[in-house]
């Protein structure tokens, strides 16, 4: 299992994490969010609760992958320093996203 980007679903809401997620800062110290269960709930209940205005905010070494049904949303998101990557392309009329490109090739 890993390797792979934990999944989970919640109100019409899809989310992948692939990375370390950090929250906002904690008496000087970030929360980090090891457990991949708990990072991408952690991820969904921000994006519920805020929207994408959370995404800047956040702390991450990660790829987020977000589809809201409600909105029909896709919002892909990377650290912003680039680490991981984030590449996209189209194949055969389908979206692809991965943090290596020679998935997509």
């Amino acid at each position: 299992d890993e390797g792979r980007a934990k999944v989970e679903k919640r109100d019409g809401v899809i989310c992948a994490v692939d990375g370390q997620i950090f929250s906002a800062k904690k008496n000087g110290r970030p929360d980090q969010h090891d457990d991949r269960t708990r990072k991408v709930s952690f991820v969904l209940d921000e994006w519920l609760r805020c929207g994408e205005t959370f995404l800047a905010d956040i702390d991450a070494t990660a790829s987020i992958s977000l589809w809201d049904s409600t909105s029909n949303r896709l919002v892909l998101a990377r650290a912003s320093d680039g680490i991981p990557p984030l590449f996209f392309a189209e194949k055969e009329g389908k979206l692809l996203w991965s943090d290596r490109i020679s998935l997509l090739l």
